[in-house]
C-alpha cells in the first residue's frame, strides 16, 4: 500500500532483518535509509558510506517483501 503523502521523505535505519540476515548501519562502511518513493511506497537501501546510489535496495511490506524487521521505527 503506497502512502503518497510521505514521498521522497528518508529516515536514517541503524539495524534491519532481510531475509534472515541482520544488517548495521556502522556508520564507517555502510548506511542504510528507509525511504518513500515518487509514489509512497517504501525501500530499505544498503548504501556505501559517502556514496548516495544504494548497493542494495529491499521493498518494505506486501507480499514482495524481503525485510521482516526496521529500527528504528518511525514511520506507517
Amino acid at each position: 500500500m503506497a502512502n503518497p503523502d510521505r514521498a521522497g521523505e528518508r529516515y536514517r535505519v541503524d539495524y534491519a532483518l532481510v531475509e534472515g540476515r541482520g544488517y548495521v548501519a556502522d556508520g564507517k562502511s555502510v548506511e542504510m535509509w528507509a525511504r518513500f518513493d515518487d509514489v509512497g511506497y517504501l525501500w530499505l537501501d544498503v548504501v556505501s558510506v559517502g556514496t548516495t546510489q544504494p548497493k542494495e535496495s529491499y521493498p518494505v511490506g506486501g507480499e514482495t517483501s524481503a525485510v521482516q524487521r526496521i529500527d528504528p521505527i518511525l514511520f506507517i
